[in-house]
């Protein structure tokens, strides 16, 4: 499971809950999932939403919930968890999740829960559709280079984040600056289509500031520069 997550750039979760076991087949995924000691039923709940979009199978693509029809609980959160997720038939981005606990007693339901593909491949075999924009960048030296990619890194961020590139801190976390696991994805293709290239899809984990994404950026867009210079030798 933690996998998959990291395969579609999420590589981490809020709560710290562990899966024991993890069945998948016939439609139906089955976990067991330790919780641990919690006075509410978050952690619980987070474990079977993250876990509930393995249920569709295929190769790994970001599906978030976008629409819950009914949640319900029953007494105290146990430490162990058995969740079983089934698809739903008549809707192919719709799952259903039942809880229980370990002696097998549903004590939960999660009904109508929607995952639409928010990571969906570009299509053309994943290329950008567009002229790539390393062009603009070709003449420039290394030190122009790192400006350069700073303010556009800036500017594409904080367009998703519907702020001014001004109010974003270009060497603190942009986690700490408001920045969600949803948004992680979209501008990671943001950036790829800007400066036609593929990025990793872990890159705002590891290269979790502005000033990181631009140092990264210009390794990759100044490796055929470098890859050009070995030939000539």
């Amino acid at each position: 499971m933690g996998r998959r997550l990291a395969a579609v750039g999420v590589p981490e979760t809020g709560f710290g809950w562990t899966i024991e076991e993890l069945l998948r087949g016939g439609g139906v995924l089955r976990a067991r999932v330790r919780t641990g000691p919690s006075r509410t039923w978050a952690p619980a709940l987070d474990a079977a939403m993250s876990i509930a979009p393995s249920a569709f199978g295929g190769d790994p693509v970001l599906r978030m919930v976008a629409h819950i029809g009914r949640v319900e609980t029953a007494g105290e959160p146990p430490d162990t968890l058995q969740i079983e997720v089934s698809l739903d038939p008549g809707h192919d981005d719709t799952v259903g999740v039942l809880l229980a606990g370990p002696d097998g007693t549903v004590i939960g339901a999660l009904t109508g829960l929607r995952y639409p593909v928010i990571d969906a491949p570009a299509a053309g075999g994943g290329q950008p559709d567009h002229l790539p924009a390393t062009v603009s960048f070709a003449d420039l030296s290394p030190q122009e280079l790192r400006a350069r990619l700073m303010e556009e890194v800036s500017i594409q961020i904080a367009g998703e984040m519907r702020l001014a590139p001004a109010d974003l801190a270009p060497r603190c976390p942009l986690i700490g600056q408001g920045l969600d696991s949803v948004l992680t994805v979209v501008i990671r293709r943001r950036l790829e289509k800007r400066f036609g290239c593929t990025l990793p899809t872990t890159l705002l984990w590891r290269q979790p500031t502005i000033a990181a994404i631009a140092d990264h950026l210009a390794e990759v867009l100044s490796a055929p520069q470098r890859g050009e210079g070995a030939d000539g030798r």
